[in-house]
Order: structure tokens, then sequence, then C-alpha cells
């Protein structure tokens, strides 16, 4: 039944962002933006938020309490980036942390997660509109 229902609520949501944007409704398009990340990477709606924990639920044998046992002291606001981006060996002294209760192959399938996982990085961003110099009121770029 998922398989059905999946793509329509992914289209309805897309048309959603769509209608938001067009009408200049910023709050309203990130809010559907993440409702669609939400059903994309099957996290839980309602406790998605830009950059905060639940982007570290992708991460294999994470839960709620395991993030909330890792983001202590100077990872506090860490997301997803941020644990990608650690240094091997401190990734790996943070994994190893008695509290978290991560054994070997877990640490292994995360290794694994970190060297397959997409770091994308937005280098330049351009808006205009096709065929024309200017943007104007009512333009859709």
């Amino acid at each position: 039944e998922l398989e059905n229902d999946l793509p329509r609520w992914q289209a309805a949501v897309r048309m959603l962002m769509a209608a938001a944007a067009k009408t200049g409704a910023e709050d309203a398009t990130m809010a559907s933006l993440d409702f669609y990340r939400s059903l994309v990477q099957a996290i839980d709606a309602s406790s998605a938020s830009r950059g905060g924990s639940s982007s570290l639920l992708q991460i294999p044998h994470f839960s709620a309490e395991r993030i909330k046992l890792w983001r202590k002291g100077p990872r506090k606001n860490a997301g997803l980036l941020e644990f990608l981006r650690l240094q091997p060996d401190e990734r790996r002294k943070s994994l190893e942390a008695e509290d978290l209760g991560f054994d070997a192959q877990e640490r292994a399938d995360i290794d694994e997660f970190v060297a397959v996982a997409p770091q994308l990085q937005v280098v330049e961003a351009k808006v205009f509109v096709q065929g024309e110099d200017e943007i104007c009121a009512h333009d859709v770029a």
C-alpha cells in the first residue's frame, strides 16, 4: 500500500511547495520542503527540523536516545553534515563512548555509511528568467 501512496504524497507535497514558492510564502515553502525531505528519507515529520537532530537518524544504529547522548558537549548542535565532516579519529572516539553502547559491527556500519553518504555543497547559485535580462514582478525564476 505504501508503495502506491508514497509517490502520490510526494507529488502533493511538491505541488504545495511550488504554490508556496510562487506566492512568496517563505515559511510555507520551507515547511513543505522539510515535510518532503521527511517523506523521501523516511524520517518522522514531527521531529524533522532544518539541520537538526532528525538528520542524524539517517545514520545506521542511531536512535533518538543515542543522538541525545552523542550530542553532549561540543557537538550540542551538530547535524548530519557536521557528523560526516568529523575527522575519522574524532568520529571513532565519539562513537566509542561507553554510554552510547555501539558495538564494533555497528561502528563499522557507521564508517561505511560515512564513506558513501553524499556531501553536496552549493558552489554557485544563479536566479534568472530564461530569455530575459531582468527579473520582474510575477516572473517565475
